[in-house]
C-alpha cells in the first residue's frame, strides 16, 4: 500500500510514465491524501498489480530527452544509463509497445480532428517516435569522425536485431491464440520499428528490416487490417519515409538476387499495407492530394 501511495503522489520520477496509476502519467488523476489512500488500498488488493517497477520499462520523448541531456553532459555512467535504456527497451516487445504512446487527451484530440473514435488509434505518438529517432541519431561528428548518433544507433539495432531474431516474436504475432493478435495495442512495436530511419541502411536490412517485414507480412488478415488502419491516421511524411525504405530495400534485394523471392514479396505487402493506409486516408480526407500523386500511396 506503501508503495502505491508514493507512486501516486510522487510518481515513479520517469517523464511521460504511460502507467495511468502514477503520478508522473499525463495521465493520472491530481489526489488529495485520502483519495490517494483509498486507491491505493484497492489497487494493492486487486489481482492485476501496476506498479511502475513491476512493469516492462519504457520509452517517452521527455523521458529520453531527459536521458540524452544527461548524457551529453560526459558522465560515462550517464551515457551508460541511456544505452542500457535503449537496449532494454528496443530488444522487448512488451517495452516497445508501452513506449512512445499518446496521453489520453491527445488521443481524444486527435480522434476529434480525425472524426474517428479514439479506440480506432493506435496509441503510438508518431511525432514523438521522429523525434525521437532524430534525436538520438543526429548528433555532430567528433574530430575522430565518431559520433554519439553512431553508438546509440548500433545499441539500438542490436536491440531490435535480438528481438526479432528469435522465434519469440514471431510465436507472438502468427499463433492463433495469441494475445498480440487478440489485442491490437500489442502492436504498436511495429510501428515504432518500422519508423526507423536506419533501416534505410543496407547493412540493417538483412538482421532486422527482412525479418520484421516477414513478421507484418505473416499478420492474419485482422491484424494487418488494423496496422494499416492506424497507418492511416499517420502523419505523410512519416508514411512517405517508412515507403522510402521499402522502395530501397526493394531495389537492393533484387540487384543482388535478380529474382522475386520470399524477402521481396514481404516487402511488397508491407507496401500494400502503406497504399491501403493512404488510400484510407484521402477517402476520408485525411490527406490532400489525388491518388497515385506522389504520397505514400504512389
Amino acid at each position: 500500500v506503501r508503495r502505491y501511495f508514493a507512486q501516486l503522489t510522487r510518481g515513479c520520477g520517469r517523464p511521460g510514465c504511460p502507467n495511468r496509476h502514477c503520478r508522473s502519467s499525463a495521465d493520472a488523476s491530481e489526489l488529495d491524501p485520502t483519495r490517494a489512500a483509498l486507491l491505493s488500498l484497492e489497487l494493492a488488493q486487486c489481482g492485476d498489480h501496476a506498479l511502475c517497477d513491476e512493469l516492462p520499462p519504457f520509452l517517452s520523448l521527455p523521458l529520453l530527452q531527459q536521458l540524452c541531456a544527461s548524457a551529453s553532459s560526459g558522465a560515462p555512467k550517464s551515457m551508460h544509463a541511456l544505452e542500457a535504456s535503449l537496449a532494454e527497451v528496443f530488444s522487448s516487445v512488451e517495452a516497445l509497445s508501452r513506449s512512445f504512446v499518446s496521453s489520453s487527451a491527445a488521443r481524444e484530440a486527435e480522434a476529434a480532428q480525425l472524426a474517428v473514435d479514439p479506440s480506432e488509434l493506435s496509441g503510438v505518438d508518431a511525432g514523438a517516435v521522429g523525434e525521437a529517432y532524430s534525436l538520438l541519431f543526429s548528433s555532430p561528428p567528433d574530430s575522430a569522425g565518431f559520433t554519439a548518433a553512431d553508438r546509440l544507433g548500433n545499441v539500438v539495432m542490436r536491440g531490435a536485431h535480438a528481438l526479432l531474431r528469435g522465434r519469440g516474436a514471431y510465436k507472438l504475432l502468427t499463433e492463433g491464440n495469441c494475445p498480440l493478435q487478440r489485442e491490437g495495442a500489442s502492436l504498436r512495436w511495429l510501428l515504432v520499428l518500422m519508423a526507423n530511419p536506419l533501416l534505410l541502411e543496407p547493412q540493417h536490412h538483412k538482421p532486422v528490416l527482412l525479418p520484421l517485414c516477414s513478421l507484418i507480412a505473416s499478420l492474419e488478415e485482422g491484424a494487418a487490417a488494423q496496422v494499416a488502419r492506424w497507418w492511416s491516421h499517420w502523419p505523410e511524411p512519416a508514411l512517405a519515409r517508412i515507403v522510402v525504405v521499402l522502395q530501397q530495400f526493394l531495389s537492393v534485394r533484387l540487384c543482388h538476387t535478380q529474382r522475386i523471392d520470399d524477402a521481396v514479396v514481404a516487402a511488397t505487402k508491407v507496401l500494400g499495407l502503406l497504399y491501403d493506409a493512404n488510400e484510407a486516408a484521402l477517402a476520408a480526407g485525411w490527406r490532400r492530394g489525388g491518388r497515385g500523386s506522389g504520397g505514400a500511396g504512389g
